[in-house]
């Protein structure tokens, strides 16, 4: 019996190894920070890494079989991003549940996908093939994948997408101030892992971030993240500012720049023949025309821009303004397109005629004068000139009976063009007025003439007396009171405190009056201003504070001090700008009309010395990369200039072909102060030439006139030079 049973035994178990080879249990395990994942044999294990970083992975194998197992070799094939570290001595032995443990390093070169394959050869000793070893192998695949992240960037117009690499530029195209425009900011991962984005910031008073999401922000791979930055000028200047992006492992600086313009249009004055370049919001000074005529003018529109410019309105408003060929509106301009339209300006009174031109929110105030006769008056009695207003009166004063009251009335035209006065004569009163002095009619007055007649009151009895004295169309009152009583006691003599001697253009001064004792009565007077110009010419800015050059003054009875306008014990005046003598002379009256001048009074006179001209102000505008407009602004006390002198510092990267200049305005200066126009302005100028600059080296060629560090400015008259100030182009 035992002899036929162990065939059968050992037949089952031969067939059974022959037909199904038994392998050993292993058990893979692998650890990434505080994760842990279980493979079988021929498993697949994903690992993302960071470009130019170590990832560390521990692997641990252990056999579970329920003998034992011999390991004979282990070996890693594949990309070398994967590197194994630490293993333990092979070959070697494992009982049940014994295990071996290795670490394996993912250090990413690119975000390309990339792997490696980990092969454990072992002999299974517990499997016994007919005293054979079973033998075998285990083996498993790392994948390792990496975020590959940009950061990218589109600017309007084109709106194409370009790279930006650490300290990359983000150029925004020009706009307007307080309008934007906005850059789209795409951050991309082209890798075969994903990404994080882990900080946006921004820098920079004109920029603004829109649209970031909530951070930090994965990115999977071929996807990406957008947002926008805004550009806001407030300014005219350049604005700078910054955006930092940090990802897994690396930190982009991009710099932000943009600069803005007032506005998107640039301007010409077109006058006959003669051509000037406009600075928006600033002055149109029109040729002078007469009342009753009309002159024409154009402007030319110009988009200077590099973006589409809209026009949607043009406008112009003042008395007498009109505009003529306006274009069609609304209208859009694409860069360095240009139209024409005119305007027509009809002054309806004398003088200084204002108006207002508008081109979308760009402004221009219209200044031009209307020409015509402008008849003054003005009537001495005893030392002091007052003014007699068309309807006004004629104040004689008190006078004794019997006595004799005269004044003295000067015509004076103040206009652009001659006067004539056919007739003057006394049409009510004429038995107690009369004109003693008549000037040969008709009277004739070119513009800055002057002509005089006398006029006088005489009665024989108490009483007050009124009559009208008619000069051509002019109406005056004539007033007078005779008194059968003695005149009121002469003035005591009276002294000017405050300012006196010489005295700086362009200032203010306080001057003051009192008497050397007390009167007994109230005293009221007017303290009267005359000019007397060392050159040609006037300054209307020479009046006092209250207006015009006359100011009315009181001294209460029993006190000392003159009591101004004001209700002040001083008056202010303002200097001018012209050279020349301010004479003030007071007359004095009691209340009820008698007259306390003195007949020799006491005069004060401040005198504006003649000097070299002075600057003021000089600004640069430019509108082109190698030419600019320089506005000096400044005063002459002698209403005359030689020469505007310009020393030009270039920067250190720039070379000039020459770097002083000396313009000759003296035909300019002559041609102004001569002009009526000029009058309104006494020694005030505006100086304005145009610039092109050229240079052989610069590091900015297209801004040239960004390489001039400074330019010195003089003004030089036969006086003089003037003061120097300085304009810096940037």
């Amino acid at each position: 019996m035992p002899h036929t049973k162990l065939p059968t035994m050992l037949l089952p178990l031969a067939l059974l190894a022959a037909a199904s080879p038994l392998m050993a249990q292993f058990q893979v395990r692998i650890r990434q920070a505080d994760e842990v994942a279980t493979l079988a044999n021929a498993g697949i294990y994903t690992t993302n890494g960071v470009i130019g970083q170590t990832t560390a992975l521990q692997v641990q194998i252990t056999y579970r079989g329920s003998q034992a197992v011999s390991l004979d070799t282990l070996s890693t094939a594949g990309a070398p991003q994967f590197v194994t570290a630490d293993v333990p001595a092979i070959p070697s032995q494992l009982r049940s549940n014994q295990s071996i443990t290795f670490n394996v390093f993912f250090r990413p070169t690119s975000g390309n996908r990339v792997s490696a394959d980990i092969t454990l050869a072992y002999a299974d000793i517990s499997l016994i093939d007919f005293g054979r070893v079973a033998t075998g192998t285990l083996s498993f695949t790392l994948v390792g994948t990496a975020p590959s992240q940009s950061l990218n960037a589109s600017l309007p117009p084109d709106n194409n997408f370009f790279g930006v690499s650490e300290g990359g530029r983000i150029q925004f195209p020009q706009v307007l101030v307080n309008s934007s425009t906005s850059a789209t900011i795409v951050l991309r991962n082209r890798g075969s892992g994903a990404g994080t984005v882990n900080s946006v910031s921004l820098a920079g008073a004109d920029f603004q971030l829109q649209g970031v999401p909530i951070l930090p922000a994965r990115i999977e791979s071929n996807e990406e993240l957008r947002f926008a930055v805004r550009f806001l000028p407030r300014q005219r200047e350049p604005s700078t500012g910054s955006l930092r992006v940090a990802f897994d492992n690396a930190v982009i600086n991009a710099v932000l720049e943009g600069s803005a313009l007032d506005s998107l249009l640039s301007y010409s004055l077109i006058v006959g023949q003669q051509t000037t370049p406009l600075a928006a919001n600033g002055t149109i000074a029109l040729p002078a025309v007469g009342i009753g005529e009309s002159g024409t003018a154009q402007i030319r529109v110009q988009n200077a821009s590099r973006l589409d410019a809209p026009v949607n309105s043009i406008s112009v408003s003042g008395a007498g303004f009109t505009l003529v060929d306006s274009p069609t509106l609304p209208l859009t301009m694409p860069p360095g397109a240009s139209f024409t339209f005119g305007f027509a300006y009809a002054p309806q009174q004398l003088g200084r005629v204002a108006g207002r031109l508008r081109v979308n929110l760009d402004a221009f105030d219209l200044v031009t004068e209307g020409q015509a006769p402008r008849l003054q008056f003005t009537y001495r009695t005893g030392d002091s000139d007052v003014p007699l207003l068309p309807g006004g009166s004629l104040l004689f004063g008190s006078i004794e009976v019997g006595a004799t009251a005269r004044a003295t009335i000067q015509i004076s035209n103040t206009g652009s063009a001659a006067a004539s006065i056919p007739a003057i004569v006394v049409t009510q009163g004429g038995e107690i007025f009369r004109i003693a002095t008549l000037p040969p009619l008709p009277l004739n007055l070119d513009p800055n003439g002057t002509s005089q007649l006398t006029v006088e009151m005489r009665a024989q009895n108490p009483g007050t007396y009124n009559g009208v004295l008619t000069v051509g169309s002019f109406l005056f009152n004539l007033n007078g009171f005779v008194s059968a009583q003695p005149p009121p006691p002469p003035l005591p003599a009276y002294r000017f405190e405050g300012a006196g001697g010489n005295q700086q253009p362009r200032d203010q001064v306080a001057v003051g009056l009192t008497l050397a004792e007390a009167y007994r009565q109230t005293v009221t007077g007017t303290l009267n201003m005359i000019f007397n110009p060392e050159t040609s010419g006037s300054d209307p800015a020479l009046q006092f504070s209250t207006g015009g050059r006359q100011v009315r003054f009181t001294i209460a009875a029993n006190t000392t001090q003159a009591v101004f306008e004001n209700n002040s014990q001083q008056i202010r005046l303002q200097t001018g700008t012209v050279a020349g003598n301010i004479i003030l002379t007071p007359s004095f009256a009691t209340t009820t009309g008698t007259n306390l001048t003195p007949d020799l009074p006491t005069s004060l006179t401040l005198t504006v010395p003649s000097g070299p001209p002075q600057l003021v102000d000089a600004q640069l505008s430019s509108s082109a990369r190698d030419s600019f407009v320089l506005t000096v602004t400044g005063y002459s006390t002698t209403r005359s200039l030689r020469t505007l002198n310009l020393r030009f510092t270039p920067s250190a990267t720039a070379t000039l072909a020459a770097s002083e200049f000396q313009i000759n305005l003296q035909s300019s200066a002559n041609a102004w102060f001569s002009n009526t126009g000029s009058a309104a302005f006494g020694g005030l100028f505006v100086a304005t030439v145009p610039f092109t600059l050229a240079s052989s080296r610069t590091d900015d060629p297209a801004n040239l006139v960004r390489a001039l560090q400074s330019i010195a400015i003089t003004a030089v008259s036969e006086r003089g030079n003037s003061n120097t100030i300085n304009v810096t182009p940037q």
